[in-house]
């Protein structure tokens, strides 16, 4: 009897899937133009440290302390921004299910520390691959070159 019903959330859970994904892809995509545009704006403040002193392997752990702290306040503003919605979620009216469907009023927000965890390491995991990445590029070109470049 509800064979037809239970197929429809089956479908509709894996579409709910792969839209989350689709949306895991474009931040991605965001958190890589947000590093990129970092590191050409802050390319000739790297080339000016690296004229003035700094050794590479300083210039490497201060970028990494920089992106790793962007990272940290983008878990914590994601986290704030999940027991905002959880909140909304519980409180307008918007959200509310039809009575005449569903048993239950609302939909209630089920995410367990694992879910977290396995989203915020894998952002972790992409940004240190953009971290090696842009480091390269600038361990690569030498200081006077930058330096011409950027302040040219």
């Amino acid at each position: 009897e509800y064979q037809y019903l239970l197929k429809a959330v089956s479908y509709q859970k894996v579409m709910i899937a792969l839209v989350l994904q689709v949306i895991v892809v474009v931040s991605i995509f965001n958190v890589f133009a947000f590093i990129t545009f970092l590191n050409t704006k802050k390319a000739q403040d790297i080339f000016l440290f690296q004229a003035l002193g700094m050794s590479k392997n300083g210039l490497t752990v201060t970028w990494s302390l920089v992106v790793f702290f962007v990272w940290i306040i983008s878990c914590m503003t994601s986290i704030l921004m999940t027991k905002l919605f959880e909140f909304l979620l519980g409180s307008l009216s918007l959200f509310e299910l039809p009575g005449s469907i569903y048993s239950f009023s609302r939909i209630p927000l089920e995410l367990s520390l694992d879910d977290f965890v396995i989203v915020f390491s894998s952002s972790l995991l992409w940004l240190v691959i953009i971290i090696c990445f842009s480091l390269w590029k600038i361990h690569k070109e030498p200081i006077l070159k930058g330096l011409r470049k950027e302040f040219a």
